[in-house]
């Protein structure tokens, strides 16, 4: 069957209950299929998402801007953090915005899970921060190049 744009159409849609050929839903462009039997480009278009996706150096490419918490690891020691998209081993430095400090973490954990919250920093960094005592602080990470 042959559609307005010279597709060919589905059997499925083109006698479908719902007339997804006749315009229910489903376009005739969307609705043509290749040769072997596949909608046309759906491949095309999942393999343009998977290289973009790979070449993506993070999940946050912008300054974000929230609420950060620091947590006890007990497998690692230092200047770490828990983020919820960031790839692990990404550098990330947290400006804490209430007191001017700054300090340069790697995230290594995913978290945290808490409404508002962006980060969750290692002791040693709530230290280095200023926000031990607080708990809680207003920051600013910038991916670090």
């Amino acid at each position: 069957m042959r559609g307005e744009y010279g597709d060919r159409i589905g059997r499925v849609a083109a006698h479908s209950p719902l007339g997804f050929a006749r315009g229910g839903g489903l376009s005739l462009k969307s609705a043509a299929i290749g040769k072997d039997g596949r909608k046309e480009g759906s491949l095309k278009r999942i393999i343009l998402a998977a290289i973009a996706a790979a070449l993506t150096p993070s999940g946050a490419l912008a300054d974000e801007f929230g609420l950060a918490t620091f947590y006890h690891n007990p497998n690692h020691g230092g200047l770490i953090a828990a983020h919820r998209t960031l790839r692990f081993g990404t550098q990330v430095r947290v400006h804490n915005l209430d007191n001017g400090r700054s300090a340069v973490v790697t995230i290594v954990d995913r978290g945290p899970f808490a409404y508002g919250r962006i980060i969750d920093v290692s002791t040693v960094a709530a230290d280095a921060l200023g926000m031990r005592q607080a708990g809680v602080a207003r920051v600013r990470l910038e991916l670090v190049q």
